[in-house]
């Protein structure tokens, strides 16, 4: 849809003064105005057969501007965070923070500790790259762990090494996730202990010669546990993506596709136990520091009963991030996750004593949530935090309701914060006309002279898209000064993604143009 941004620039120039004769000539009040203008764009653009659900109103008022099957339900995608940040901001609080212990069960004797080493968690995502500012700090953790246990003393450790995630369930995937893309770093293993958010990172080298199989090296390098066989194939001209795919159970990952020749690339491949994942990690670097282990690596899952007494008191722990700045970098760069272990901290929080996060609990406490808001016309259903499962049932409705009734809350200013800015770092980067260079803009001919923006436009949303679907929920300011809440989703659409994500921009950037008499 070349040009369709574009012309929206031109009619954010234009509007401001346009719209003010018409009104006058219309008799319209400024929202049926917007209304009528919003629905004649829709009408105008390709949405591939798909469904469109809409619904725009003022912030502060119960004023609608747009309402197209606006209680109907539909998956929601990445959307239905809009719903689940919401209730964990509600329920634990903007300065909730995870905490990983490092413990030890035994005694020394002569530099040799027997008994087990372990290290506990409930949750935290930040133990990865994400949050480093190089990538190969993430074994800075690690690392502060071995001198700790030197500092003790020890040079041999006699006993297991245990990851204990017991505060989470051992269902690491989301009911209604696509198992079919097992391996897929949008859908990590989730668990109680995570690691380089569960995922390995595959670096692609550069070959010099087509149709000859492409090397690449993997990060963390633990061969006795992780397995990665390759298919691709290096290339002049690609025209495979790479993917990767892994067994159900195990971590032997299968990866295909094309690598373009004389190029380096970064991928990533999501594991399939994290709490192992990461104690297998952590043992890699006791080696590293001299510190000889003779036992058994292995999780909570597989000790034995009474194999390591409890309660065992930390030596150690490490605090993440606060919640709030979690969940901005969730939405922000669209971090599973995130999404998905706040989601079973809160779980674990609403259910009964000593029951660990799962999915279900987690559930059932957005289910609290949007009760005790009384949404009505049928509550969402929402199964996981980051909005991938294909179980998920809302509507445009839901959202903007919990968009204005969490605005005026106590954590009001934390949920706004959460959701990116047009043009910021991350998911919205290039959206909203943002991502246009100027010379696509001069070569657009059907929008002569268009200009390149050269500001955010003041849009504040939380985005997705796959084949098929798309949506996008947040604010927009006008230009008159009022914001406008909307919820735009299409679904069953034949219509490519970007053709999708563009209609929907420009119907936002409509929006933002709008002003009042």
């Amino acid at each position: 849809m070349k040009g369709g941004l574009a012309a929206g620039f031109i009619f954010m120039i234009t509007a401001a003064t346009s719209v003010l004769a018409e009104q006058a000539a219309t008799g319209e009040t400024s929202y049926a105005y917007l209304g009528r203008l919003l629905n004649q764009r829709i009408q105008e653009m390709d949405w591939g057969g798909g469904k469109l659900r809409a619904l725009v109103e003022d912030a502060e008022l119960p004023i609608r501007a747009l309402a197209i099957n606006e209680n109907e339900m539909t998956q929601g995608g990445r959307l239905a965070q809009v719903i689940t940040t919401a209730a964990v901001l509600d329920g634990l609080g903007p300065s909730y923070r995870f905490a990983t212990e490092l413990c030890l069960a035994g005694d020394l004797e002569d530099e040799t500790f027997r008994g087990a080493v372990i290290i506990r968690g409930n949750g935290d995502p930040s133990l990865s790259a994400y949050f480093m500012a190089e990538k190969f700090r993430v074994w800075e953790l690690f690392d502060r762990w071995a001198d700790v246990i030197a500092g003790e003393g020890i040079r041999t450790i006699e006993g297991p090494l245990i990851a204990d995630a017991s505060a989470f369930d051992k269902h690491w995937l989301a009911p209604g996730w696509p198992i079919e893309r097992l391996g897929d770093p949008d859908l990590p293993s989730v668990s109680a202990l995570n690691f380089n958010h569960n995922c390995i990172d595959v670096f692609w080298r550069s070959g010099k010669k087509a149709r000859r199989p492409a090397e690449f090296v993997v990060f963390p390098n633990l061969p006795d546990y992780l397995f990665v066989t390759s298919n691709v194939m290096l290339s002049d001209s690609p025209r495979r993506p790479r993917t990767y795919r892994r067994v159900p159970e195990g971590n032997l990952i299968a990866v295909g596709g094309d690598h373009k020749v004389r190029t380096e690339a970064h991928d990533r491949a999501a594991i399939e136990d994290p709490a192992r994942y990461l104690i297998e990690a952590f043992g890699s670097r006791l080696a590293l520091k001299r510190i000889e282990h003779q036992g058994e690596v292995g999780t909570n899952f597989t000790l034995t009963p009474g194999e390591v007494s409890q309660p065992v008191s930390p030596i150690r722990v490490q605090h993440s991030p606060p919640l709030a700045e979690l969940l901005e970098l969730m939405a922000r760069h669209d971090l599973t996750l995130n999404a998905e272990t706040v989601f079973k901290a809160l779980g674990r929080r609403h259910g009964r004593a000593r029951q660990p996060g799962s999915f279900e609990l987690g559930a059932e406490a957005v289910r609290a949530f949007t009760d005790k808001l009384r949404l009505g016309g049928g509550a969402p259903f929402i199964t996981d935090g980051s909005g991938r499962s294909r179980l998920n049932r809302l509507c445009a409705e839901h959202l903007i309701q919990v968009m204005r009734r969490m605005l005026k809350r106590p954590a009001g200013e934390d949920y706004r914060r959460l959701f990116p800015q047009a043009g910021s770092e991350g998911i919205l980067a290039e959206r909203f006309g943002m991502g246009r260079r100027e010379t696509e803009l001069e070569d657009d001919e059907s929008t002569p002279g268009a200009p390149t923006p050269t500001s955010p436009p003041p849009v504040w949303a939380i985005a997705g898209s796959e084949e098929g679907a798309a949506g996008v929920a947040g604010w927009v300011r006008a230009s008159h000064g009022r914001e406008l809440l909307f919820a735009l989703m299409v679904d069953d659409s034949t219509a490519p993604v970007a053709v999708l994500n563009a209609n929907l921009d420009r119907l936002v950037l409509e929006m933002s143009a709008f002003g009042m008499r």
